[in-house]
């Protein structure tokens, strides 16, 4: 995609449905010769930019929380690793998955997702904040995205995601947790737990992501055609300071497509449009709905008093 500059905070600024049709009137306008006060005739051009106001997406309505805590390992009598013990007593550690979707308008697709997840963002509390331990998807099980169907993720003893090629054969958006599971035949691991397996459905992606140690979680995901229903499951794992009482966690996407494959006639009529609504266009036509926040206390709340029971 071309580079424009756009971000975050930039899109956020749009009145994005505005903003198309607008430059909807003006394409138009274009290709009319009307003179006075005549209505101006829809133009093919008018119509597809129209259409992408029909984009959406959103997340679910929570994420997913599930504690993880040395219990994985003493339910089954192994041995728990010195220095996973040692965060144990320091920290409470929960795996989140922030599902969502993605329907891009029709006959329109989005070839690049950015998304960010942010804890306790706006508290000003001193102290320690949660801070994000492992992300996933990670670059390193990318030969496995694009070899197969389903995948079985996992937990490690030291904390970390590990993958395999999963073993059933599952419907799209089906998936399962399963706690207290023997990695060792699974994820390649000698103790931990399993998460999924699930559909993985984004096939041929790019796949960046950082903020391990921070308190915050980014992913880039490109290079692939993303349609209406691909979810590319976002988890994370975050260490939550014990005297920390309360998690809000804040997730925005950010989600473009490469304009310049777009119809050929649109794209040169698009040239002709002001700077602000040609970079918009050059910029992707940039879909960026408003933040969901969460406060996820209560979930980790009951997920601790499940562990103690």
């Amino acid at each position: 995609m071309e580079s424009t500059g756009l971000d975050f905070d930039d899109v956020a600024a749009f009145d994005r449905k505005a903003l198309l049709m607008n430059a909807a009137q003006r394409l138009d306008a274009l290709h009319s010769h009307l003179g006075g006060k005549e209505e101006v005739p829809e133009t093919p051009e008018g119509k597809l930019v129209r259409t992408l106001a029909e984009d959406e997406g959103k997340f679910a309505r929570s994420p997913v929380v599930r504690k993880i805590s040395d219990k994985e390992y003493l339910g089954r009598n192994l041995p728990v690793p010195i220095d996973v013990a040692e965060l144990f007593q320091k920290y409470r550690y929960y795996f989140l998955e922030f599902p969502f979707e993605l329907d891009p308008a029709a006959g329109w697709a989005f070839n690049k997702l950015e998304v960010r997840i942010d804890f306790n963002k706006d508290d000003p509390a001193p102290g320690e904040h949660p801070k994000v331990f492992q992300i996933f998807p990670d670059p390193k099980f990318q030969t496995l995205f694009e070899g197969n169907a389903n995948l079985e993720v996992g937990v490690k003893a030291n904390g970390e995601f590990d993958a395999k090629p999963g073993s059933v054969d599952l419907q799209a958006g089906q998936a399962a947790f399963k706690v207290g599971a023997d990695l060792g035949a699974t994820a390649g691991a000698k103790a931990g737990f399993v998460i999924g397996p699930f559909s993985y459905s984004i096939k041929r992606a790019v796949i960046n992501h950082r903020g391990t140690g921070k308190e915050w979680a980014r992913w880039e995901i490109s290079g692939t055609r993303l349609n209406k229903g691909d979810d590319p499951r976002l988890m994370v794992i975050v260490q939550v300071p014990n005297d920390t009482r309360q998690v809000k966690v804040r997730g925005q996407m950010l989600a473009t497509r490469y304009f310049s494959l777009a119809n050929y006639r649109l794209t040169e009529a698009v040239k002709n449009l002001p700077d602000t609504l040609r970079r918009f266009f050059e910029g992707g036509t940039p879909f960026c709905p408003r933040p969901d926040d969460w406060d996820v206390t209560a979930q980790m709340e009951l997920e601790e008093a499940g562990h103690h029971a």
